[in-house]
């Protein structure tokens, strides 16, 4: 399946294919970044009654030390769209303790959470995907057409800084 890349920065790599929003992080992003995610979420549901999200994050900082405008506004943004999202899948893929801390306060984060979103924490992406193939209401071409390959060619690419 195509995986269309919407936006990069040395922070983050964000993509799209069908239904799916794909959201790759390094480091934290910054709040101009989370109102991309939301402008991208936004069309995609121009053109599809549900989407889902698979997040790959590569340093446990970007989730664990997030400033409290972006914090904010994320959890405005899950509580937008957390209706029409069939799930999310939060891919934690550093290692170590930092890793085990990271997916254990994800996991905690998300039970209190006041949105009604379907998330879980994964350690590999094709936990991940398997997750997010076997969800009711999932679109079929996210069951049939995307694959391992796609997804490790998206988030297999080195983050690169994009010159101005």
């Amino acid at each position: 399946m195509l995986i269309t890349k919407l936006y990069e920065s040395e922070r983050v790599r964000f993509g799209s294919a069908g239904p799916l929003i794909l959201m790759q992080y390094k480091s934290t992003p910054t709040l101009d970044e989370v109102r991309l995610v939301e402008r991208f979420e936004d069309e995609l549901l121009k053109q599809y009654p549900k989407i889902s999200v698979f997040n790959v994050v590569e340093q446990t900082g970007a989730i664990l030390r997030v400033p409290d405008d972006v914090r904010d506004y994320s959890a405005k943004l899950s509580d937008k769209f957390a209706s029409r999202i069939v799930g999310s899948a939060m891919v934690v893929t550093a290692k170590g303790l930092g890793a085990v801390m990271a997916r254990t306060f994800l996991s905690g984060f998300f039970l209190l959470s006041r949105a009604e979103l379907l998330i879980r924490s994964f350690s590999t992406v094709p936990e991940g995907l398997t997750w997010l193939r076997a969800l009711p209401d999932q679109h079929v071409s996210l069951k049939t057409e995307l694959t391992l390959a796609d997804l490790e060619r998206f988030f297999g690419e080195p983050i690169v800084a994009r010159a101005s």
